[in-house]
Parts: structure tokens; sequence; C-alpha cells
């Protein structure tokens, strides 16, 4: 709701939250009684927004429309709060889940291999086999 600033005939200034439909209603001072006559205020501007070269296409945006539209077209969305944690969650559960199909196929691998040489890793592997996992591709 807007706020209104009155002046009494009186002096004294006050404010009213009015409903726009409540606009034009005459409203009372509360210190003396008397009829205020709304002080004129300056209007409120609101910025759309600011000038900033897009990093994803190049293009200069010059509001709010050529914003939406460049999220759109970039296939972005607008940043949020908790939005990094979110993705890194997302992420962590994309890790675990190529995790895990990458260590099934590991064992489905192992499974095809002739017996000597299955018996031969796990012999290693007994023995003390370092292992490190290396990504690739991504």
């Amino acid at each position: 709701m807007p706020v209104y600033e009155y002046m009494c005939p009186e002096g004294h200034q006050f404010e009213r939250f009015l409903k726009l439909a409540r606009f034009d209603e005459p409203q009372r001072c509360l210190m003396c009684g008397e009829m205020g006559v709304k002080i004129p205020q300056a209007s409120h501007l609101s910025i759309d927004t600011y000038e900033y070269v897009s990093p994803r296409t190049g293009r200069l945006i010059r509001g709010r429309a050529q914003r939406r539209e460049d999220l759109l077209v970039s296939e972005c969305v607008e940043w949020e709060p908790g939005f990094k944690e979110e993705c890194a969650r997302r992420s962590a559960e994309a890790d675990r889940k190529e995790d895990a199909r990458l260590d099934s196929l590991i064992d489905q691998e192992i499974e095809a291999l002739p017996v000597r040489k299955r018996e031969a890793l796990a012999g290693e592997m007994e023995a003390g086999l370092d292992v490190t996992f290396e990504r690739r591709g991504k």
C-alpha cells in the first residue's frame, strides 16, 4: 500500500497507509482532529535493470525483456540464493550415480575375465595392489 503524507491547518504533518481505492478520501489529523491536505510527493522511479554484456552471447543487454530473452537463448537461469549449494548437491549426486555405474561395470568386466586372470588379479589385490582411478572425457 502506498504511503501518503498530509498536513493539517495547525501545521501537524502525518502519514497514512491507504489503498489506491481510498486515495481521494480526506484524512483527519490525530493530534488536533482537523482535516489534512495531501502533500504532493515526488514520483518513485525504478530503473529497469543495468546494462551489461552477456557472458554467453556477447550481446549488450538493456532491460528485463532482453535479459529474459538472453537467458532463454543461452539456456541459463536467474541466480537465486542457495543456487550454488543446490548445484553442488546435484553434482555430488551425479558423481555418486556415476561411481556406482562404474563400480558395476568394473565388477562385470572382472567377472568376464578368464579364471586364471581373475585369480592373478585377486592375488595382486591381496598383496596390496595400489590402484588409482582416473576419469577421462569430462
